[in-house]
């Protein structure tokens, strides 16, 4: 049975102005990847994955999904919006972070449609209007440039900064220097340049081309549109 914790959790992600901006699909692994704006008009990243076991996880990097919500045993009301919003499924008996897609009325496929045709989806759910504005910064910071490309030096595949190895999920979980092509997690690499007060380099090569990212970002966590 569901706690009135993740009911509450659904019913703010049904009220609250929540819009979906843009997807992206690994169609090696199956790992989707979804910006969306908050109520508070910050960005959050929610990613679904298949575990080992073959089942889904959740995650976002809301406060409340890294906290409250995980101390609960809930999802955040963003991913809750991508469920009952967006892939527009009934509600299920239960809802926790490892259980939390109810495949038996909606297949990964058709979700992937959806978030794909974004454009035809309503209003209340798409705004184009900050889906731009949401592109625009994120060349205006040249995000781009550290994402992992074909490139990226994975052989050594090990985070300079926390030692951690790094995972499959590339795109979600870290940067490349665009320099030297190597890998580091992008918490770890948020905390380093919070340490060097934004005048960061890359750990391996010394490159100074992550400023272009930090500097601009000016410690905040989550960009606001």
């Amino acid at each position: 049975m569901m706690s009135h914790l993740q009911y509450d959790r659904i019913r703010r992600s049904k009220q609250d102005a929540i819009f979906l901006l843009d997807s992206n699909v690994d169609t090696d692994t199956g790992h989707l990847s979804v910006n969306i704006c908050g109520n508070s008009r910050n960005v959050y990243t929610v990613s679904l994955s298949r575990t080992r076991n073959e089942k889904f996880q959740w995650k976002c990097n809301c406060p409340d999904m890294l906290m409250h919500a995980r101390k609960s045993g809930c999802v955040c009301k963003h991913v809750c919006f991508l469920i009952y919003k967006v892939a527009n499924a009934h509600e299920p008996e239960a809802l926790t972070t490892r259980e939390p897609f109810p495949m038996d009325e909606i297949t990964l496929n058709q979700f992937v449609a959806r978030l794909e045709n974004r454009t035809e989806l309503p209003a209340s759910v798409f705004d184009q209007g900050l889906a731009l504005k949401f592109t625009d910064k994120n060349f205006s910071v040249g995000i781009n440039a550290f994402l992992p490309s074909k490139d990226a030096r994975i052989e050594s595949a090990t985070c300079p900064v926390c030692f951690d190895s790094i995972d499959d999920n590339l795109v979600t979980s870290c940067h490349m220097c665009p320099a030297c092509k190597n890998l580091v997690h992008k918490t770890c690499m948020e905390k380093y340049a919070i340490h060097k007060n934004n005048q960061v380099s890359c750990i391996y090569c010394r490159s100074t081309a992550w400023m272009s990212l930090y500097s601009k970002q000016k410690q905040q966590k989550y960009m606001r549109l």
